[in-house]
């Protein structure tokens, strides 16, 4: 199945279906060779004394065996995932022992070879949808800049480039760039997606900054983690400069979906219709600040695991148990009175992609936005046709 095809199936099936375990988001990692200005993850990578990585291969087996049924998206991340020496082989436990339909990996790019030579290996015995994120904020020095990094953007660069050639011959391989909008690119995104059009040709997806500081009028703190970026004033605050990015939004998407090589061209306007809407519905969150874990799949759908095996029902609040008091069994943990407790008493709100992006199906109001969405790509499909962008 495309990715747009398992996006939808998960989009779907997160509002018609029970509360199976679907998406799981596993940290591999502390380990980064950047220092991103807006990593919300920041306190964890900075930790002289970092902490001990407990879950060792037989542990992911343990997991991967526990769970009853296919997880529809496996999430690896960190750090930079491709510094976990064992990811070929976490992948592998994953489709061996759970017949995981996609794996999907962000990576900041940086260490090009490393990151082409392991993907090399995953394709070898992975046949689901292997969806590979490279991270790119700005063109040039913005983007090093952000990374606090030299050169960072030309070595991302080549490693999209060398992915896309890869994935020529590899149709279950697909190659997104994802950029996460703060104050300090929020002017210039649309000169990268133009860049990503003209230069790259891959499609690209957009995430607002986040951290726990963000949350204003969130009364129950005691939930969330302390995870956010060094910088608070990297958060896009004001309601009018929202807008102003929808409106850049409506076009970037329009061409990124029709020029994508990796969306069906008639799973296309559904494609853009999502991607919008899910980003009007970051507006809403962000200007009423009420809690949406009534929307939220935090805890019904998806799960976090860290390095050092504790869990929790999203990046943003605390982790609630280890999963070494459980042995490693994945499907008791997650119906486990205690987390469901935890889930129930969840009230606060964020713009966190993952999870975000498969609430707004609970809002009728989204829902008649998406409907209205589609027809918006027609309408743009029928006003600029094969033209470039103005």
């Amino acid at each position: 199945m495309s990715r747009t095809g398992n996006y939808l199936r998960t989009l779907t099936g997160s509002r018609f279906f029970n509360q199976n375990l679907s998406e799981l988001i596993i940290f591999v990692t502390n380990k980064c060779n950047l220092n991103c200005e807006h990593c919300f993850y920041a306190s964890e990578i900075k930790r002289p004394n970092s902490r001990e990585e407990a879950i060792d291969l037989g542990d992911y087996k343990k997991i991967a065996q526990s769970l009853k049924k296919p997880l529809v998206n496996l999430i690896l991340t960190g750090g930079e995932p491709f510094l976990e020496k064992n990811i070929v082989e976490i992948i592998k436990i994953f489709n061996d022992f759970n017949k995981t339909r996609q794996i999907t990996i962000p990576t900041n790019g940086f260490a090009t070879e490393l990151v082409i030579n392991k993907i090399k290996e995953i394709l070898t015995f992975f046949k689901g949808n292997l969806h590979i994120q490279i991270s790119l904020d700005g063109i040039g020095l913005e983007h090093d800049e952000i990374r606090r990094v030299a050169n960072t953007f030309e070595r991302a660069v080549k490693t999209i480039q060398d992915l896309r050639e890869l994935s020529l011959n590899r149709k279950n391989l697909t190659i997104g760039v994802n950029t996460t909008i703060s104050s300090r690119n929020y002017q210039s995104i649309e000169d990268l997606s133009n860049y990503i059009d003209d230069k790259l040709l891959v499609s690209q997806n957009f995430e607002l900054i986040r951290g726990t500081d963000f949350l204003e009028g969130v009364e129950n703190k005691d939930v969330l983690s302390n995870f956010r970026p060094d910088d608070v004033n990297l958060l896009v605050p004001d309601d009018g400069q929202i807008n102003k990015i929808i409106n850049k939004l409506n076009y970037i998407f329009y061409f990124n979906s029709r020029n994508a090589k990796d969306i069906k061209a008639l799973l296309k306007p559904l494609f853009f219709a999502a991607k919008i809407t899910v980003f009007h519905f970051y507006r809403k969150i962000l200007k009423n600040k009420k809690p949406i874990n009534h929307l939220c799949k935090a805890g019904k759908k998806t799960g976090v695991i860290y390095p050092n095996g504790d869990f929790a029902v999203c990046e943003l609040t605390k982790t609630i148990v280890n999963l070494q008091e459980y042995n490693f069994d994945l499907y008791k943990i997650w119906n486990d009175k205690k987390i469901r407790d935890f889930t129930k008493k969840l009230d606060c709100y964020c713009t966190h992609g993952c999870f975000v992006s498969q609430s707004f199906i609970y809002d009728f109001k989204m829902d008649l936005r998406f409907i209205s969405e589609v027809f918006r790509y027609f309408y743009l499909k029928l006003r600029y046709g094969n033209k470039g962008r103005k």
